[in-house]
């Protein structure tokens, strides 16, 4: 058997103008970890996912990882494509050779998550807890193994968060994923280490 997964983070800081964002951080996490991501507004929870995504490119320290492995990133931002349908949009991001392989996968993901009967719908006439949905299934169209979800349950009712927990509980055994979100219970529900970002630190803790 190989060795297990590991995401490493080396004395990450990110300086905003005046104001040190993030100061010298440091995170081992290995396969099956999810990181619950806590912090006030402004602590830097979002900024510190966009690093890792690559859409922050300005920091220092170092972010290492597997080479070859894929990311997936889901920003609190909805990134559709507001006039195709679900359908569509799904299909628009499993690109690549496992194209065929990652939408039949996607469609598994969403008859678990009661999204079927809106694939024909465009995005444009979705509720905001139903876009939220599609737009964390096309964040992990790819089948990444590391995945970055920020406050992705924003607007969902109490039903369909449940059915995202069971969905994350379900794909995580060989993921590796950081989860921000205001909602301790479903923070509670699937992940064993939690982290508080304060003052640009990052203070780690375990649950089981």
């Amino acid at each position: 058997m190989g060795e297990s997964m590991e995401f490493k983070i080396e004395g990450l800081s990110k300086t905003i103008g005046e104001k040190k964002i993030l100061s010298g951080l440091n995170l081992l996490l290995k396969e099956g970890d999810v990181l619950a991501l806590r912090g006030s507004n402004g602590s830097g929870k979002t900024t510190f996912l966009r690093i890792i995504a690559g859409v922050d490119k300005d920091y220092e320290g170092k972010i290492e990882f597997e080479q070859g492995l894929t990311l997936g990133y889901v920003p609190q931002d909805i990134v559709l494509f507001e006039s195709l349908s679900v359908k569509d949009n799904l299909k628009t991001f499993c690109n690549g050779n496992n194209a065929k392989e990652n939408f039949t996968r996607l469609e598994n993901y969403a008859k678990e998550l009661n999204l079927l009967g809106l694939f024909k719908k465009k995005v444009n006439k979705l509720s905001g807890g139903q876009k939220r949905l599609v737009n964390f299934l096309v964040g992990i169209a790819s089948n990444p193994k590391i995945i970055l979800l920020d406050e992705v349950i924003v607007g969902m009712d109490e039903d369909t968060v449940n059915k995202v927990i069971k969905l994350i509980n379900v794909i995580k055994a060989d993921k590796i994923m950081i989860i921000t979100s205001h909602q301790d219970e479903f923070m509670r529900e699937v992940c064993n280490i939690t982290g508080r970002l304060t003052d640009g630190k990052l203070e780690l803790g375990y649950e089981n």
